[in-house]
């Protein structure tokens, strides 16, 4: 067996940088060497890429994926067919070190009767091209940890260390006509959410969400603008038709755990929003297309921020959501 070894050590998570090498359609951004890759990476699966060694022309190949363990270890393998098969295999594994940064270590293989051919064809250049791509991965991973990520507005302007005693008025955002919608109750459990369903101003990515109890919310004016746009949801977001600002979010079933409470964007009052306690369900910015090579430096401005993140609700939250399906398993059938 012939191989090609190299190895880097690279200043970010083993998270940041297997998203580059997961996000295909963006190879030919950041290095030579593997210019076009395209396809799913799913095991089983065959892509579709091109190589491109120092000096000959671009070569493409079909490898089929044969193993994956998320932020630890990708593989492929191309074959050629015959009487005992010929393989190249080709791996990236990633192992995370104490201080934080990772070890990389980019190799391929090369097994069967003809290997001896498929060596002397690359072997003397693999080695440099692959540290030119290895040096690139470092290049981009660095960065991309180290970029600064805008959160919210508000709380970008603001920061995130008073409270709010109060929501005045609310406002959609309509020049004329406005939906009013007023709270009489202090706010509580303020947060920013990740989730792909509650509403945010532009180049937010997170929204800002104050929970109010429901008999202490009252729409003033613009009940006829409002829609429902999250009608089979527990949570109906009522939304101004002609602005699309959520204006109130509010639940109908009794048994819910969010029952009697409502959900409201603070920063359409026009007043200061206020502190969020946590950021929620942080890693589904990445459904609403954040590239996941941007995380580490979303939870990393959070945490600059003083703002706990999470992928559910609060820890105190989650407890009591915990408790009341107990409660409803307890209490005796009506």
């Amino acid at each position: 067996m012939k191989a090609v070894r190299t190895e880097i050590v690279i200043d970010a998570a083993p998270q940041t940088i297997w998203a580059i090498l997961d996000e295909l359609e963006l190879y030919s951004e950041w290095n030579k060497v593997l210019p076009k890759i395209s396809g799913r990476t799913t095991v089983g699966s065959h892509i579709d890429a091109v190589i491109t060694f120092t000096g000959a022309e671009p070569q493409p190949f079909s490898p089929k994926l044969i193993r994956i363990v998320g932020a630890r270890e990708l593989r492929w393998v191309s074959e050629i067919p015959g009487e005992t098969v010929s393989r190249a295999e080709h791996y990236f594994i990633l192992t995370p070190r104490d201080d934080g940064q990772t070890h990389v270590e980019h190799c391929e293989e090369f097994d069967g009767p003809l290997a001896d051919m498929m060596w002397s064809m690359v072997g003397h250049i693999a080695p440099a091209d692959y540290d030119a791509l290895n040096r690139a991965l470092k290049a981009r991973a660095e960065a991309a940890e180290r970029q600064t990520v805008a959160i919210h507005p508000i709380i970008d302007r603001e920061g995130a260390t008073e409270g709010i005693e109060s929501l005045q008025g609310l406002r959609c955002q309509c020049a004329s006509d406005p939906v009013e919608v007023l709270a009489s109750a202090a706010p509580q459990h303020t947060h920013l959410c990740g989730c792909s369903l509650c509403w945010k101003p532009e180049d937010a990515l997170f929204a800002l969400v104050a929970v109010l109890p429901d008999d202490a919310v009252i729409v003033r004016s613009g009940q006829d603008k409002l829609h429902d746009v999250t009608p089979d949801r527990a949570i109906h977001r009522y939304a101004c038709k002609d602005c699309g600002a959520h204006m109130v979010g509010r639940v109908e079933d009794p048994d819910h755990h969010f029952f009697g409470l409502a959900f409201m964007h603070p920063e359409l009052s026009g007043e200061r929003a206020g502190a969020p306690e946590f950021a929620g369900f942080v890693s589904s910015i990445i459904e609403s297309g954040t590239s996941p090579t941007k995380m580490r430096a979303v939870r990393r401005s959070l945490m600059a921020l003083g703002i706990p993140a999470y992928d559910a609700f609060s820890p105190e939250l989650m407890d009591l959501i915990a408790w009341h399906k107990l409660k409803l398993k307890k209490a005796p059938a009506a």
